[in-house]
């Protein structure tokens, strides 16, 4: 639940009618869990997690109606892990060098916004391909039972966020249609005598239809750096059946360059509701290729236990195998991550409530 503040010093120095036309938004989610994980050779780990269900985080969206069906209005977005109170990490430069603590690390982005037009955003937002990992994962990629099962290490970067980028989203008048396209900044001089001028420049796009039951789109993405470009396309869809609600997801990434490797993800999953409760599962299989040996799959279910529409309780199994030469762990191997080839277990419990 989203609520709005209002802060008396600022009102008073604002013309009425101006104040009248705006309006700054409070929200958030905290959530915290107890995680016991097993992995095979590494013994067993009892730990407080954070975002198992939820991620964890603060926000202040602002907007100002400008009249015409034009709006101005900010997000500002922040990580919290609630176990420990720190913040989270950002990166400046969609490049290696780049991280840093930052206050709202999550989103940061001015947007101007048209009801016929669609609209612009100016900053770091969620990747146009992330999208696609998020919505179309029962465990909305939080979790031990999440899709995240093991990235390849250069897709990070901008895998999930981008900065120094200007988004453009077409408008809600387009029968279900929807687009988004992206495009990001290194922030590099373009001639370096290195020849990384355009390391971190990015580019993205979705496209997709919302409607009759189904929520489909197809995402896609390029980081630029000379090493080797990192490339990811995806594609996944939800079918709503009234009683039961069908996940379906696939995604291809590729790190080019000397060292090059492409990895596929394939998600099936689904959501039953059990009155104001629901059951979420799925199955996932991560395959290396050219490489069978550091393939990995793996199995989760959860309950989610809804206490009220804002705070809820929860619990995940999650199980993953991996072949010989793999060690993917649930979730994060910062969890706890098996030796090569082992197979790790997990159970989760948790509360979230949303402000």
């Amino acid at each position: 639940m989203e609520k709005s503040i209002v802060l008396p010093a600022v009102i008073s120095a604002l013309p009425i009618l101006a104040w009248a036309q705006s309006s700054v938004t409070l929200y958030g989610t905290v959530d915290t869990s107890v995680a016991y994980v097993r992995a095979a050779g590494q013994g067993s780990k009892t730990s407080l997690e954070d975002s198992g269900e939820n991620a964890s985080r603060f926000g202040l969206i602002g907007n100002e109606d400008l009249g015409g069906g034009l709006s101005a209005g900010f997000t500002l977005e922040s990580d919290i892990f609630p176990s420990s109170g720190l913040g989270g990490t950002t990166n400046t430069n969609n490049q290696k060098s780049g991280v840093a603590t930052a206050m709202f690390n999550r989103r940061s982005f001015i947007n101007l916004t048209s009801k016929t037009y669609g609209e612009l955003r100016l900053g770091r937002d969620y990747s146009p391909s992330y999208w696609n990992v998020a919505k179309y994962d029962p465990f909305v990629h939080e979790g031990i039972g999440s899709a995240a099962v093991r990235d390849l290490t250069d897709t990070g970067i901008t895998g999930v966020r981008t900065s120094n980028t200007a988004f453009y989203l077409t408008p809600d008048t387009l029968g279900g249609f929807f687009g988004e396209v992206a495009y990001g900044l290194g922030n590099n001089p373009q001639n370096l005598p290195d020849g990384t001028g355009h390391d971190g420049n990015y580019a993205g796009f979705r496209v997709g239809y919302i409607g009759h039951g189904a929520n489909v789109a197809i995402a896609g993405g390029k980081t630029t750096y000379l090493a080797g470009d990192v490339r990811v396309l995806n594609f996944g869809g939800t079918y709503n059946f009234n009683i039961f609600t069908v996940y379906g997801f696939y995604q291809q990434a590729e790190v080019g360059g000397t060292a090059s490797q492409t990895q596929s993800t394939i998600l099936l999953g689904g959501m039953v509701p059990v009155g104001v409760n629901a059951v979420r599962f799925s199955a996932i299989e991560q395959h290396i290729h050219g490489d069978s040996s550091l393939d990995s799959q793996q199995l989760a279910i959860g309950y989610v236990y809804n206490l009220s529409k804002r705070t809820s309780l929860y619990a995940t199994y999650a199980f993953l195998n991996n072949h010989k030469n793999a060690k993917g762990g649930l979730q994060e191997t910062s969890i706890l991550a098996p030796q090569p080839g082992g197979n790790v277990n997990g159970v989760q419990l948790g509360i979230s409530t949303l402000f």
